[in-house]
Order: structure tokens, then sequence, then C-alpha cells
């Protein structure tokens, strides 16, 4: 193991498709899915995206009354498609609404009692 811990430079696929079958409950918390929130919040918020992420205080409220697990889910889904066809323009992955979601569970997880 590498201290401190290797940065992803490669869309981390395996990491991306257990935190979608956690946030669609299909995958239990367990040190796979804690591996995983670490590994994507490390290469999500590497994206040139990552100034918004942590320079903006609190993310703005979502204006789609969706649960944000439904949001992250379909943002999971489209990181998946668009690493799986390259060629194909989906639009820009919402990496801050998956970072954020992660330190929520990763918190949540942490210090619950």
């Amino acid at each position: 193991m590498s201290d401190p811990i290797e940065i992803p430079t490669d869309f981390p696929a395996v990491s991306v498709s257990n935190l979608l079958a956690f946030a669609r409950g299909r995958m239990p918390w367990d040190r796979e899915v804690l591996a995983s929130i670490i590994t994507v919040l490390a290469y999500g918020s590497s994206m040139a995206v990552a100034p918004k992420v942590f320079g903006s205080g609190s993310p703005a409220p979502l204006a789609d009354p969706a649960p944000l697990e439904t949001k992250v889910a379909e943002a999971l889904q489209q990181a998946l498609d668009q690493h799986s066809e390259p060629q194909v323009s989906m639009g820009i992955v919402p990496w801050s609404l998956i970072v954020d979601w992660a330190i929520q569970v990763l918190l949540k997880k942490v210090f619950s009692v």
C-alpha cells in the first residue's frame, strides 16, 4: 500500500460500478464500498471541476426534486456510459454531485453511532 494513496489518473470503472450498485441498494456498506468511495473522491476531485467542489462552500440545492440517490445513480451511470463509449458525446459528468454525495456517505458511515 502506498502512503499517501495514489490518485487515479484512469477512469475508475470498478469503483464507479461499485458505487452505482451501492447507491441503488444492491451492494451493502463494506470495505470495498469504502475503498470505492475513496477512489472516486480522489479521481473526481482531481477533475477540472475541483475548484467548484472545494471553493464554493456548500453546493447549490438541486432544482430537480428527485432524491439525491437517484441523481447520483444517474450521474454514476452517465460516467460509466461515457467511459464505455467515449466517442459518443453525453454531456459533462457532474463530478461535483458525485463527490459531494460520496463525502456525505463517508461521513455518515464512519461517524454514525
